[in-house]
């Protein structure tokens, strides 16, 4: 889920994205020790992202349980 996208005065580019779950187990796979793969995972969408806009990005993800019954 997208929560925010804008573009800075500087033409550099902010994202703030939400990852949502619906199994809570899946989170600290997600989020990895010490948060190494949420890092992984933001580092490697954040080049992507820059090659598609050549801008430079910043990008903030957030990992949410859903309770779904």
């Amino acid at each position: 889920k997208n929560l925010k996208f804008k573009i800075l005065k500087n033409q550099n580019i902010k994202i703030k994205q939400k990852i949502e779950i619906t199994n809570y187990r899946y989170k600290s796979i997600i989020l990895g020790k010490q948060g190494t793969t949420i890092k992984k995972i933001r580092e490697n969408s954040q080049k992507e992202i820059e090659k598609i806009f050549n801008k430079k990005t910043h990008l903030y993800l957030e990992v949410n349980y859903i309770n779904v019954q």
